[in-house]
């Protein structure tokens, strides 16, 4: 019997008790338990099927029976995610249509075998009893056809887009445009976001309320970077670099967040960066906290919260790391205040419900909240190192806990967040992700209250939990 093999360009990385697999071709890590770095490790030493289960029943007191139950899955799962060779397991399994589906969607080789095979690869993956007959009479080429849409989308949603562009609708933008009234009077606002200065000219239509969003970011006697005109014409609000349109609305009241979009989008742009994440970013004492979410997890407003209490304000929805350290850069702007964080974040600030309400491309309301100036950042901030990692998520009824996460796991939620990488990763820079990973304390948040979750953060500092940095 021949050695388990493994396949492609698959490496593997251990962090902590766990491992993380990379695949350099197809820019994908995988976060491994402690019982798969076990497998994974053993058939890194060239070990057969047989010796497979045979040391890891040994490793957990199993028989043979239960070791395979253990053990075949994984090894299928492996080969229909492309990191292992077919392993020759003969019979079904327990794979369902959908996982079995996402297989084939996101691996071209186990498509191009299905195409030959549909049969055998049914088989080999251990797709259930109940499902191998709709697998294996899908069409390969509709396969083909949706892993190439799928791809695509995967793709603008990881990597930068080329020009910064914030916009609604190509042809009214530039309509718009053609419609501006250059003569008009304006006001130069001058405002510095991460290294670009900017100076915004804009109309009186909307200046009260863009100095209400971004005035906390005002800069004087800096020669500015990027010149933005801004008109309120006929056909929407409108944004232009020269005779360029850069953003454009239909509607007025859309203007600041499409305004808040491409300044960041420009200014990020203008950066060398290692990686963009989607987390809430405090500086606790001389490090940071990220707070990473989809929206509703309740991550600005416990930005908020802890801006008020002591915490150190860098973003509530960036964490730009730094290009060699990884350490993470303050992204000071405006938090943006859903309806309900209102009524929590209102004891805090009284002035919240007074802000302007604005409409993102959404169309959800929201209001901009500048930080407390006691939380803001000097001028000359530098980048600060993350020590911890919280998951918030908030739950009504309950209490709140904060559980530790191994840093696999932590890690593999942390890139499973929005997520904006100016490169392509490699060897060197997923060895680089790994260190960085190692140096951080993973936690998971369970909130009931606003007050009881910004004290858990607030305790980090204390908490001895195994692993920590």
């Amino acid at each position: 019997m021949t050695a388990l093999r493994i396949a492609g360009d698959v490496r593997f990385f251990v962090l902590g008790d766990e491992g993380v697999l990379f695949s350099e071709s197809r820019q994908e890590l995988y976060a491994l338990n402690a019982s798969a770095t076990l497998l994974w490790c053993l058939i890194d030493d060239g070990v057969t099927l047989e010796q497979l289960v045979a040391r890891y029943a040994d490793a957990f007191g199993l028989e043979r029976a239960p070791a395979e139950r253990h053990v075949h899955p994984a090894l299928r799962r492996w080969f229909a995610a492309g990191h292992l060779a077919d392993p020759g397991i003969a019979g079904p399994g327990d794979l369902p249509f959908a996982e079995a589906l996402a297989y084939l969607l996101t691996n071209r080789p186990l498509r191009d075998v299905f195409r030959s095979s549909a049969d055998h690869v049914t088989d080999a993956i251990g797709v259930a009893s109940e499902d191998r007959a709709p697998f294996a009479t899908l069409d390969p080429d509709e396969v083909d056809q949706l892993a190439e849409q799928i791809a695509e989308a995967r793709h603008n949603q990881r990597f930068t887009p080329g020009p910064a562009v914030a916009t609604l609708d190509q042809p009214e933008r530039f309509d718009a445009a053609a419609s501006t009234r250059r003569s008009r009077a304006t006001v130069a606002r001058i405002v510095r976001f991460i290294g670009t200065t900017f100076q915004l000219n804009l109309p009186p239509t909307v200046d009260a309320s863009v100095l209400s969003a971004l005035g906390h970011l005002a800069a004087d006697n800096v020669v500015p970077d990027v010149v933005l005109d801004v008109d309120d014409t006929d056909r929407g609000c409108v944004v232009l670099d020269g005779i360029m349109p850069l953003g454009w609305c239909p509607d007025v009241r859309m203007f600041v967040p499409v305004l808040k979009l491409l300044l960041r989008t420009l200014a990020v742009s203008r950066e060398s960066y290692f990686m963009e994440l989607h987390a809430g970013v405090v500086m606790i004492g001389d490090a940071v906290v990220l707070l990473p979410g989809s929206a509703g997890r309740g991550k600005t407003t416990l930005t908020a919260g802890l801006a008020r209490h002591g915490g150190r304000y860098f973003s509530d929805e960036i964490a730009l790391l730094e290009e060699e350290s990884l350490d993470v850069r303050p992204v000071p702007m405006s938090m943006t205040i859903k309806p309900g964080s209102i009524e929590p974040l209102a004891v805090l600030y009284p002035e919240l419900k007074g802000l302007d309400e604005h409409l993102r491309e959404d169309r959800q309301p929201v209001r901009y909240l500048p930080p407390p100036p006691e939380s803001r950042c000097p001028a000359n901030q530098t980048s600060r190192r993350a020590r911890w990692v919280v998951f918030p998520h908030y739950e009504e009824d309950g209490d709140t806990v904060l559980s530790p996460v191994s840093p696999a796991r932590g890690l593999k939620r942390l890139l499973d967040e929005s997520l904006v990488l100016p490169d392509v990763l490699d060897r060197r820079s997923v060895e680089r992700l790994l260190e960085w990973a190692r140096q951080l304390t993973f936690y998971d948040l369970r909130i009931s209250s606003l007050d009881a979750g910004v004290r858990a953060v607030l305790d980090l500092p204390h908490r001895t939990d195994p692993g920590a940095a």
